[in-house]
């Protein structure tokens, strides 16, 4: 179980395919709710995520605390954006939270002058790409991740794998490719950024 393999086990999932929102039950505990954390500190390093705990730990000292269970995900992704200096949307969205408010949101990031990204585009790219072309592709994906065929009485993603064991075809690996490639054009209308962000070195990401 890599990252790579944990996107395609959530873009397998009903809850990707049909409206790209990551139930919270589907988030807590699970490798793909916490994916999102990962891919941040492999591309940008973990001061990205010191930083942003940091300030929001600094807001609760300043008596400014946010809200339990928040429901404003966009403030949060706003924030972590800023710690990084890039817009982090694309992945955040990809892993299950897009933004609430687009045109806010928007205005938002243009304000906090963030640039996009050319790694976490590429990212996108590549994770589109590992959709299991056809049916034998899929069923090869899922005997690795659940170590056997998986079952309709399992969890919720283990039940929709098991639902698409019979059903996946090319036609559906189309549809999860669309709402990838529409992830991908709506962050990057214009297509892949020029000017690629220095990358972090090895040793800050290892440390």
């Amino acid at each position: 179980m890599t990252l790579e393999t944990t996107a395609v086990a959530w873009m397998m999932s009903d809850s990707f395919v049909n409206e790209g929102l990551m139930k919270n039950y589907e988030r807590q505990y699970q490798l793909k709710g916490h994916a999102k954390f990962v891919d941040i500190v492999r591309l940008f390093g973990w001061k990205v995520l010191d930083d942003f705990w940091r300030s929001i730990q600094q807001d609760y000292e300043d008596g400014k605390p946010w809200e339990r269970n928040v429901k404003d995900t966009d403030a949060y992704t706003l924030r972590i954006s800023q710690m990084a200096g890039v817009d982090l949307r694309p992945l955040i969205h990809f892993w299950g939270i897009p933004t609430l408010d687009d045109a806010k949101s928007d205005r938002e990031v243009e304000a906090s002058g963030l640039r996009r990204s050319t790694r976490l585009h590429d990212l996108l790219v590549k994770y589109k790409g590992l959709v299991p072309a056809d049916n034998a592709a899929f069923r090869e994906f899922a005997l690795k991740w659940w170590g056997k065929e998986p079952s309709p009485k399992g969890y919720t993603t283990q039940r929709n794998h098991a639902a698409r064991w019979e059903s996946y075809d090319e036609k559906e690996a189309a549809r999860v490719r669309k709402r990838v490639q529409g992830i991908i054009d709506r962050y990057f209308p214009d297509g892949r950024p020029d000017a690629p962000e220095t990358r972090v070195p090895l040793r800050e990401i290892m440390h």
